[in-house]
């Protein structure tokens, strides 16, 4: 969250952050971690590195810094529910199930799509097989059969 703001309150090209209330929260906020640092290695704690905190120290501090207005945090907007320590998205449960249900109808409609393309190359085959009958060629005759066709080739070469 730290880094967070002072990222968006951050004029890029200056480098310098130009609200002086982002100022003063960014600063306790730092002040904050430092005086825990201290006490921490006052009370002996080999363990603790200068200035290591962890993202959940920070983001305490933070929410104990931070003052909500007009229902939103200063700074985040809606981005974190109110009065919640966590640092997620309050809609991150809901984007995350959504995720998966476009990703079951996802896999669904593949399954479907492989299904019918299985049932179009059936159908194409079948109907290569099919063999439309003879168009009529006149409105008084009827569609000849192959041998028909053969006698009258036939004659045809007798007479000339």
């Amino acid at each position: 969250m730290l880094h967070f703001m002072e990222e968006t309150h951050t004029n890029k090209k200056t480098r310098t952050i130009s609200d002086l209330k982002t100022k003063q929260i960014l600063d306790g906020v730092k002040r904050k971690l430092q005086l825990t640092n201290s006490q921490r290695q006052a009370e002996g704690d080999d363990s603790v590195q200068s200035n290591t905190y962890t993202e959940e120290e920070i983001n305490t501090v933070m929410l104990e810094e931070v003052p909500i207005v007009k229902g939103k945090r200063y700074g985040f907007g809606r981005l974190f529910d109110e009065g919640s320590t966590s640092t997620a998205p309050r809609h991150t449960a809901k984007l995350l199930e959504k995720i998966q249900t476009l990703m079951d109808r996802d896999v669904e409609k593949e399954r479907q799509l492989a299904y019918l393309m299985e049932c179009n190359k059936l159908m194409l085959q079948q109907l290569s097989q099919i063999q439309p009958p003879l168009y009529p060629r006149g409105p008084n005759e009827t569609t000849k059969t192959t041998n028909d066709d053969d006698d009258d080739d036939d004659d045809d070469e007798t007479q000339e």
